[in-house]
């Protein structure tokens, strides 16, 4: 069975343009509805995801912060500088492999020199959310630019900590285990050691930089809100 459109009489060109502003002005009024409600919408879910972002930003920024003031990485560099000059001085007096171990382990055991870096967890979820399902471009350009560059440096920070640990983290286990042994050699623990420290020094180098960054996003967000 066929569908019959209905034929509308029309008696004059007035008449015809007016039923025709009509149907123009329905369709155009359901379409400005409707983009009124989808830009709502978008509108809504962008500040939910902006609100997200800050405290995530916040959050990091506070663990940063929480981990340069524990100082445990500087006491760690400190200590390791000692080490080095202890080590140099028994290279340069040339003091006996045996005795020179003995001196390691005492001075690690005296100043409970610890292997490792306090890195603060650093959370990623609420931009990658933003990025997945793209409410990024509904956000204000301005703050958009705050987020990505504070972001970008958090991971820029864990590439370069991880390029740090794998560059000496076989080398310093490898002169520990020699150590414990008492069959390290001292110039190879120099080595290690100066490598290890130059490391850490780096990573906090890092931290204190990403921290920075971080404040600068976070004051930039509460700027924009006044």
């Amino acid at each position: 069975m066929l569908f019959e459109i209905k034929r509308i009489p029309f008696h004059s060109l007035k008449e015809f343009c007016k039923e025709f502003l009509m149907i123009v002005l329905g369709i155009c009024t359901a379409l400005g509805l409707e983009n009124m409600v989808t830009t709502r919408h978008h509108t809504r879910a962008a500040e939910e995801s902006r609100q997200q972002i800050v405290a995530e930003l916040q959050s990091n920024l506070a663990e940063v912060t929480d981990s340069l003031h524990e100082n445990e990485n500087e006491k760690r560099a400190k200590a390791l500088s000692e080490l080095a000059d202890l080590l140099k001085g028994d290279i340069l007096a040339n003091v006996p492999k045996a005795e020179s171990n003995r001196h390691m382990q005492a001075f690690m055991s005296q100043k409970a020199v610890a292997i490792g870096i306090n890195w603060p967890t650093l959370r990623h979820e609420a931009w990658d959310v933003v990025v997945a399902n793209q409410t990024a471009i509904y956000m204000d350009p301005d703050a958009l630019r705050r987020y990505s560059t504070s972001y970008a440096q958090q991971r820029d920070a864990l590439i370069s900590i991880q390029g740090v640990t794998s560059g000496w983290g076989e080398q310093i286990i490898k002169a520990l285990v020699d150590l414990d042994l008492q069959r390290a050699d001292p110039m190879e623990l120099l080595y290690a050691v100066k490598t290890y420290r130059s490391g850490n020094v780096e990573m906090l180098g890092t931290l204190k930089a990403l921290k920075l960054q971080l404040e600068a996003s976070v004051k930039g967000e509460a700027k924009a809100m006044r």
